[in-house]
């Protein structure tokens, strides 16, 4: 146990439970001027038979002779957003000596929350385009039942209100218009629904993006809770082409995500710090006012 252990420790030592809760997020959010490492609550909404469960393995496309089990897999999804969640020099996303960096804080399995009454779980398996609450192509509207149903959910075995909650689930293949869209597993060019408000960042990820597959994922999703908005940009019409990771169609015809291997510029970075700094803001006011209370 090193100091500051030892001291947040002695802080909690006589409180109740949730008051230990509200102390530790008061210590680590609340400090004046210093950015925290962002804590990440992975939630596997899917029944999808290559889901993450407790015994189940995930071989790393990138090193096919890794393996990760149950919770490592988890692990892995930290270093790849610490390794590429980065400015267009692939360096940390830093400005005035903070960085944002993330920290696996838990998980819950699909098996450990089937008895939750929120709606949110029932959008891990989807077999039609409803849930996407757009017209055809309304790119802009994307994800407003999912994100609706993240803001109704008090489980907080669902939603951690001091984390950022990472949701796995299986999407519904789509590609702007409902009479288009097939059921079963997403392609390469979709797959990961976001959006994130300030007290509650979240991204989701099709089962089938974890480990970094196909156009940069984590990181584009990641970049979406922390407020970034798609770029369009229409010289990019080729997957092959390099493209900023948050490039999107954008809903026009010939446009292309491209390869998104093109890390954040000055202005998304300064958005980024921005968001950052107003999210760890309200987790500290919401820790506070749980620890005022007699």
């Amino acid at each position: 146990m090193d100091f500051a252990d030892f001291f947040l420790f002695a802080d909690n030592f006589g409180k109740t439970a949730e008051e230990q809760v509200a102390n530790n997020i008061d210590q680590k959010y609340c400090a004046d001027d210093q950015l925290a490492e962002f804590d990440v609550h992975f939630v596997v909404l899917t029944k999808h038979p290559d889901a993450p469960t407790a015994r189940s393995s995930h071989i790393d496309p990138d090193s096919p002779s890794t393996v990760y089990i149950g919770e490592e897999l988890f692990k892995r999804e930290i270093d790849i957003l610490n390794t590429y969640f980065a400015d267009d020099e692939g360096e940390q996303v830093c400005a005035g000596g903070n960085c944002v960096r993330f920290a696996y804080k838990s998980h819950q399995f699909r098996d450990d929350i089937s008895d939750t009454p929120c709606e949110l779980l029932s959008f891990g398996d989807q077999t039609d385009p409803t849930y996407l609450d757009s017209s055809n192509a309304d790119y802009a509207d994307l994800y407003g039942a999912f994100e609706d149903a993240v803001g109704r959910c008090g489980d907080e075995r669902l939603r951690d209100p001091f984390a950022i909650n990472f949701y796995i689930y299986d999407a519904y293949q789509w590609d702007g218009t409902a009479a288009a869209a097939d059921p079963g597993n997403t392609d390469n060019l979709g797959g990961s629904v976001r959006l994130g408000i300030v007290d509650i960042p979240f991204v989701a990820l099709d089962v089938e993006r974890l480990l970094h597959r196909d156009q940069s994922p984590e990181e584009h999703e990641m970049g979406a809770a922390f407020g970034l908005q798609n770029s369009c940009d229409p010289s990019i019409t080729s997957l092959t082409q390099d493209s900023n990771v948050m490039q999107s169609t954008c809903g026009v015809s010939g446009q292309s995500e491209g390869a998104r291997n093109v890390g954040f510029g000055a202005d998304q970075i300064a958005g980024i710090m921005k968001r950052a700094r107003a999210i760890q803001t309200v987790w500290c006011g919401v820790a506070q006012c749980k620890d005022d209370i007699p």
